[in-house]
């Protein structure tokens, strides 16, 4: 998947999550990076993936995390973003694409400021329509 592509991803996967209201695209929902504020917020990130040659359907993989200073708070952020995508098939924008989890939410580390993040990775199959 060119690179332009999983720009398209990161962009369509954030908006689906902003539609679910999960978040708010650019104030706690960002794309690429976790900024260091705000405290509360949510990063998708490309992971890599599988590619099969000659297949027109793309598989990368995503990393959603979600920081929180509240165990908690963040434990129920993720899983409301876990049941969003969960082995959905849905329709984002330009591609379809159906998501299945890596994992179950519940394990996270700490960030250097001891806030809490929990990662969430999801296996993809992306077909650009």
């Amino acid at each position: 998947m060119p690179t332009l592509a999983i720009k398209v991803l990161l962009d369509q996967v954030a908006s689906y999550l902003a539609a679910q209201g999960i978040g708010t695209v650019g104030t706690n929902l960002f794309k690429g990076t976790m900024p260091d504020s705000p405290v509360k917020c949510i990063s998708i990130t490309a992971s890599g993936g599988p590619r099969v040659k000659g297949d027109a359907l793309h598989r990368p993989r995503i990393q959603i995390s979600v920081r929180d200073i509240s165990y908690p708070v963040g434990l129920v952020t993720t899983q409301s973003v876990f049941d969003a995508l969960d082995h959905k098939v849905v329709i984002l924008g330009t591609l379809h694409g159906r998501f299945r989890p890596e994992g179950e939410p519940g394990m996270f580390t700490r960030d250097v400021n001891e806030r809490f993040v929990f990662p969430l990775n999801f296996s993809t199959v992306i077909n650009p329509v």
